[in-house]
């Protein structure tokens, strides 16, 4: 019986210095997060979403500057990383946008440059493609590209999430 007291005692004090986050501290931020990643659930047009990705740079900024402890400081790394999960999808999605119509271009492609970093970073695939009447090859990713890196950004989020929430 002792000894089950005792396991109970330590028990309550690691739970009990464990660090946690303030969450009121970060609601905004978490928030923020939570916009961009529910607007990519039910259709975002690229204007939105850009509006969206500006107000949680702001939120991140706002946190960095209010954040004491490593544990926050933490916890807002890994939001910085989804911030730029999502931007890399937002430059491709600009790329998309942006992109002169160009003869001999596979059908759903976004062009890229040859070894593009984020095609590496998130093992998009390739397709290098010599249009008609060209002496270089050119490079594109499928359109698809853009929600595989919404999915590597929902997996993040969760990252983030946990420490907001004190779960990790």
């Amino acid at each position: 019986m002792k000894r089950l007291i005792a396991f109970f005692l330590c028990t309550m004090f690691v739970v009990g210095c464990q660090e946690k986050i303030d969450q009121k501290k970060f609601e905004n931020l978490h928030r923020a997060a939570k916009t961009v990643q529910g607007s990519i659930s039910i259709g975002v047009n690229y204007t939105q979403f850009n509006e969206f990705l500006q107000r949680f740079a702001t939120e991140i900024s706002i946190a960095q500057d209010i954040t004491k402890s490593e544990f926050e400081k933490k916890m807002i790394s890994e939001y910085g990383k989804l911030l730029q999960i999502y931007k890399d999808s937002r430059e491709l999605w600009k790329r998309k946008i942006e992109a002169p119509p160009f003869s001999g271009i596979p059908k759903d492609c976004i062009i890229v440059i040859d070894n593009d970093p984020i095609a590496t970073e998130y093992s998009l695939q390739v397709i290098n493609f010599l249009p008609p009447k060209a002496s270089n090859t050119y490079h594109c990713v499928p359109e698809d590209s853009i929600p595989k890196i919404w999915g590597y950004a929902d997996k993040q989020f969760e990252k983030a999430a946990q420490l907001y929430f004190g779960v990790k």
